[in-house]
C-alpha cells in the first residue's frame, strides 16, 4: 500500500491523481490512499471511481475560520493554526499506524518531518515528491523560507527516492544536497486525455462568435496574479482593435474569475471559458491559434517551471508565447522553435508582430514535440521508484 501525505484539500491535484491511478492500474500498489485537509462542501472520507482513497481531516481552524478572520488579534489565529496542524499530524500518524503502508509519499516540504515520523512508526519507506522547487517558491517569506530550507536539508537524506517535475529542478537537488536518488517525471498529460478530439475544430470560435480570420490566443490553467492573468487582461484590452482575441480557460478564486468577467463585458475580444473535463481539453485547446504563458515572477521555482499547460498547448498543435524570465520554458521554445520568447514588458509588441500566415507552420513542430510528452512514458519510472520493499 502507498500512503500519500498532502497539505491541501485534494480537489484538483491532477499530478497526485495521475500518479495514484498509474500505480494502481499497473499493479505497483493494490491500494493507494491520501491524507489531506477538509474544506467546506467536501466529504471527510471519499473514494474516486478508479480506487484512490481520500481521507480529509476537519480541524478547529475549519470550525472557527470565519470568526478568526474577523479578529484583529493575529496571535490568536496563529495559535489556532498551530493547533490545527497538531490535529492533522495526529490524524496522519493514526492512519499510518492503521494502514501500515509499504511506502509513504510526501508532497510538501513542510510535511517532511511528519512524513518521516509516520514512516518510522509504520515501517514504511519514505518518498519525497515536491511539485515544484519547494524552498524557492513564489512569495515565500524570508522566515518561512529559512525554516523550510532547514527542514528539507535535515530530512531529505532520509528519503529513499526524490521525484521532481523537470530536469533543472533535478539538477538543483543533486547539486544542493549531493544526492543521486533523483527522478524526473514531467507533469505531461495522459495519453487518453490527448488522443480524444472532437470533430468540431472551431469550438472556441463558435462559442464566442469569433470571426474565422481573427487570431485566437488561449491561456489555460489556474488564474491568479502570480500566473500573469491580470496582466494578460490588461494587454489584450489594448488589442481589441487589432482583431486579436484572448480566451481565458480554467479555474481560480472567485475574485480572479470576476476580474475576467469584468473585462469580458467591457472588451469584445476577451472571453471567459470555465474549465472543461480533461478528456475535452485538447479539443478546446486545438481550436485556438496560439497558447500563452507569461509572468513577471522571478523566483527560482518559476524560472524552472514546466507547467502542464505547456504540454497541452503542444498536444493541441499550438505554438506558445512565453516570457523570457521563465528560463527553462524559454529554452525549450527557442531550441525547438515552438513559438516566441518575449521580454515581459514587450509581450504586446510580440503579439502585434506575429506573422499570422506562418502560425500554422509551427503545428508540425509542436506535435512532434508532443509525441514524447506523455505521462505514461515518464511514469514507467514509478516501477523502479517504488520497487524497494519496506522492512
Amino acid at each position: 500500500m502507498n500512503l500519500h501525505i498532502f497539505f491541501s484539500s485534494i480537489e484538483s491535484e491532477t499530478r497526485l491523481f495521475k500518479e495514484a491511478q498509474y500505480t494502481i492500474q499497473n499493479g505497483i500498489f493494490e491500494r493507494v490512499s491520501v491524507c489531506g485537509l477538509w474544506s467546506k462542501g467536501l466529504k471527510v472520507n471519499d473514494m474516486l471511481d478508479w480506487g484512490l482513497e481520500i481521507y480529509r481531516k476537519k480541524t478547529i481552524l475549519n470550525k472557527y475560520q470565519d470568526n478568526l478572520f474577523a479578529l484583529k488579534i493575529s496571535i490568536l489565529r496563529k495559535i489556532v493554526a498551530l493547533l490545527s496542524l497538531v490535529q492533522y499530524a495526529l490524524f496522519v500518524l493514526k492512519k499510518a499506524l492503521k494502514f501500515k503502508p509499504s511506502h509513504i509519499t510526501c508532497h510538501n516540504v513542510i510535511l517532511l518531518p511528519l512524513s518521516w515520523l509516520a514512516a518510522k512508526c509504520s515501517g514504511a519507506i519514505l518518498i519525497y515528491a515536491p511539485h515544484e522547487l519547494e524552498t524557492e517558491r513564489t512569495h515565500l517569506g524570508s522566515f518561512q523560507k529559512r525554516i523550510e530550507k532547514i527542514i528539507e536539508k535535515v530530512f531529505i537524506v532520509s528519503c529513499e527516492e526524490v521525484v521532481v517535475v523537470c530536469n533543472p529542478i533535478a539538477k538543483w537537488y543533486k547539486d544542493k544536497y549531493k544526492l543521486n536518488n533523483i527522478w524526473t517525471i514531467r507533469n505531461a498529460p495522459k495519453k487518453e486525455d490527448v488522443s480524444k478530439k472532437t470533430s468540431d475544430s472551431d469550438i472556441l470560435r463558435n462559442i464566442f462568435k469569433i470571426p474565422s480570420n481573427s487570431l485566437v490566443i488561449i491561456y489555460q490553467g489556474i488564474f491568479g496574479i502570480a500566473r500573469g492573468t491580470s496582466d494578460l487582461l490588461e494587454i489584450f484590452s489594448s488589442l481589441e482593435d487589432h482583431d486579436i482575441h484572448l480566451v481565458m480557460m480554467g479555474i481560480g478564486e472567485e475574485s480572479d474569475i470576476q476580474e475576467i468577467k469584468f473585462y469580458e463585458e467591457k472588451f469584445g475580444n476577451i472571453h471567459y471559458q470555465p474549465a472543461v473535463q480533461m478528456k475535452d481539453i485538447i479539443s478546446y485547446t486545438s481550436s485556438a491559434d496560439i497558447g500563452i504563458f507569461i509572468s513577471n515572477i522571478t523566483s527560482l521555482s518559476y524560472r524552472y517551471a514546466l507547467p502542464n499547460k505547456f504540454f497541452e498547448y503542444m498536444h493541441g498543435g499550438l505554438p506558445i508565447i512565453v516570457s523570457s524570465n521563465l528560463e527553462y520554458l524559454s529554452e525549450i521554445v527557442k531550441n525547438r522553435n515552438l513559438g516566441w520568447v518575449s521580454h515581459y514588458e514587450d509581450v504586446t509588441k510580440t503579439i502585434l508582430d506575429i506573422d499570422r500566415t506562418k502560425v500554422k507552420s509551427y503545428q508540425d513542430k509542436t506535435l512532434e514535440y508532443a509525441k514524447d510528452a506523455i505521462w505514461e512514458k515518464d511514469a514507467e519510472q514509478y516501477k523502479k521508484i517504488y520497487s524497494s520493499q519496506a522492512i
